[in-house]
């Protein structure tokens, strides 16, 4: 059976985010973090490692001094070039800018089903920030719902050390919104969602998905 959720208001502040309310703890906090509920403070990304010449176990601390054999494929870290406009440089053409990619990959990379959880839900988030200033009510209304569907597959696929402990849907919403325009278009964007009723998808997680969880290694 299907539960709704309504997306309110919580201020009246300029740039206030919005809260989803559900009856699942878990996927409360995941879909507001996913809107822009709490700040998302992002740390550095260390730059200019070798990779690392052996495989390296998730499972014991991350080496410091090079780079794990999971990312070494990544595309080069824009820097300063990939923040210079809004779209932002996505040098392999995959739907994500390649410091987010990069970002993703360097957090959680040993982790399939994170990475790929959290690249969708990147690309939703990508997509408030390019169209936060363009779309209507309406539209807005139908690209949350969508964003519904990949928090939902997230939810349900990713370990929660990775969700709960590690907030990293949280961190990937300060990711994407790395800028001061970025942010505020995500917030305009957010704007435009309150005041709706929602459906908590209740799909088969390979359908909400777009792939099967349960086949991929971690």
């Amino acid at each position: 059976m299907n539960r709704k959720w309504l997306l309110l208001p919580l201020a009246i502040a300029v740039a206030v985010p919005l809260v989803w309310f559900a009856s699942n703890p878990e996927q409360r906090a995941d879909v507001t973090a996913a809107l822009g509920l709490k700040p998302a403070p992002v740390a550095a990304v260390q730059r200019h490692k070798p990779v690392c010449s052996e495989a390296v176990n998730p499972n014991v601390a991350a080496p410091t001094d090079c780079i794990p054999q999971y990312i070494a494929k990544l595309p080069p870290d824009p820097g300063a070039a990939g923040k210079a406009t809004i779209e932002g440089i996505d040098s392999d053409n995959d739907g994500v800018r390649d410091d987010v990619q990069r970002f993703i990959a360097e957090r959680w990379g040993y982790s399939e089903r994170a990475v790929k959880a959290l690249t969708l839900l990147s690309k939703d988030m990508l997509m408030q920030v390019r169209l936060g200033d363009s779309v209507t009510r309406d539209e807005a209304y139908e690209i949350a719902k969508k964003m519904s569907m990949t928090v939902h597959c997230y939810s349900n696929s990713v370990d929660s050390a990775i969700r709960v402990e590690g907030q990293a849907l949280v961190q990937v919403q300060g990711a994407v919104t790395n800028t001061p325009e970025r942010e505020k278009r995500f917030l305009k964007f957010d704007l435009l969602t309150a005041q709706r009723v929602y459906v908590l998808p209740d799909d088969p997680i390979p359908e909400a998905c777009g792939y099967d969880p349960a086949k991929l290694a971690s």
